[in-house]
């Protein structure tokens, strides 16, 4: 088990809010004009997970993707609401069909592990590639999508996945 699937046992194990706000990338740098994600990245970092809620549901409301990554977040780790992989898949694809590398590839590690959603390499290959083909946006996600595709890399999940691209 690695990437999300991991660093999300991690945190289910022990390991603090902070630690987790590290891991994702959030609060790594303070906003300029606080909106409604902003806001929720704060109480996240706070560990105020149903003030998250409320903010990234806001923002949500509004299209940001980044606020729906959140919210598949809290769902995903069960903070501030009921652990539920198959509403953090939602969440994840909402944002991943929006064009966020980040959760393009969150959403591949759950068709990876079968995790909210039925386990299929195909899909996640694809969610990888949709990751790597945003080029340097992407950056650190080319070599995990292509490590990733790598360990895939069975004749029928490559064909699976080439038909869906």
């Amino acid at each position: 088990m690695g990437g999300v699937p991991a660093i999300l046992d991690g945190v289910r194990r022990g390991a603090g809010p902070a630690l987790l706000a590290l891991l994702l990338g959030l609060g790594s740098a303070a906003p300029v004009a606080a909106g409604p994600y902003e806001n929720g990245e704060a109480a996240f970092t706070r560990g105020s997970y149903a003030a998250a809620l409320r903010w990234w549901r806001q923002a949500a409301a509004e299209s940001d993707p980044e606020a729906e990554v959140g919210l598949g977040t809290l769902y995903a780790l069960g903070l501030g609401v009921p652990h539920d992989d198959a509403e953090a898949a939602r969440w994840f694809r909402q944002a991943a069909e929006r064009g966020l590398p980040l959760a393009q590839v969150r959403l591949a590690d759950l068709y990876r592990d079968g995790q909210g959603v039925p386990k299929s390499p195909a899909d996640a290959i694809v969610w990888l590639r949709k990751a790597a083909a945003q080029g340097s946006a992407a950056g650190p996600f080319n070599a995990a999508a292509r490590m990733a595709v790598a360990s895939f890399s069975t004749v029928r999940p490559l064909r699976a996945a080439r038909a869906r691209s």
